[in-house]
């Protein structure tokens, strides 16, 4: 009847969900061609020319899912590839992310980014710092030697022993096989 029954704001419950730092520095790696290198080589797939995107690949163990996410300030996108049956079926093995799901998402970004300047990318925040080789810090941190969970706990750990008890030999209960059919003989 044209009255509002509720309205809300977008940013009503807005909270912070990754230092911005942070998010820069992903982002970094995450554009960077030659980060991908060793793996994809140089001017894969996860590679635009003209423009700075932010690109990853990801591929289940089976080879069932494949997929493909891309970002910069303008767009953001996921394309999945996969088989839509039950998990007895997958692709075929070696179908990783980077062969079956960047090329396409390569083409659409590079559609979408048709005409765009190529200079558009996220704004440095001011805690953030270049270090040497294109690695990028938080301020105050210009060398991370080794990374949460390199080094062993500490103290270190009493190993437990797991006695397992022995099999009573009854196992699982099995349905008979079938019957096998009939071998068909010549005349």
């Amino acid at each position: 009847r044209g009255n509002v029954l509720y309205q809300t704001s977008p940013d009503q419950r807005a909270r912070l969900a990754m230092d911005p730092g942070v998010a820069y520095i992903l982002a970094q790696v995450m554009s960077d061609d030659n980060n991908r290198q060793l793996i994809f080589g140089l001017n894969s797939a996860l590679h635009w020319r003209d423009h700075q995107v932010a690109a990853k690949t990801g591929t289940s163990d089976n080879f069932k899912d494949a997929t493909s996410i891309a970002f910069m300030p303008r767009i953001a996108a996921v394309i999945w590839i996969g088989d839509i049956l039950d998990y007895t079926h997958a692709m075929v093995y070696g179908s990783d992310g980077v062969f079956v799901a960047s090329p396409g998402m390569h083409t659409f970004i590079e559609t979408v980014l048709r005409g765009v300047p190529g200079n558009e990318w996220y704004t440095k925040p001011a805690d953030v710092v270049p270090g040497p080789n294109n690695s990028w810090y938080l301020n105050g941190t210009t060398s991370i030697p080794t990374l949460p969970g390199d080094n062993p706990p500490s103290p270190t750990p009493t190993p437990v022993t797991i006695v397992v008890p022995p099999d009573p030999g009854t196992g699982p209960i099995l349905a008979p096989a079938p019957s096998p059919s009939p071998i068909p003989t010549a005349p």
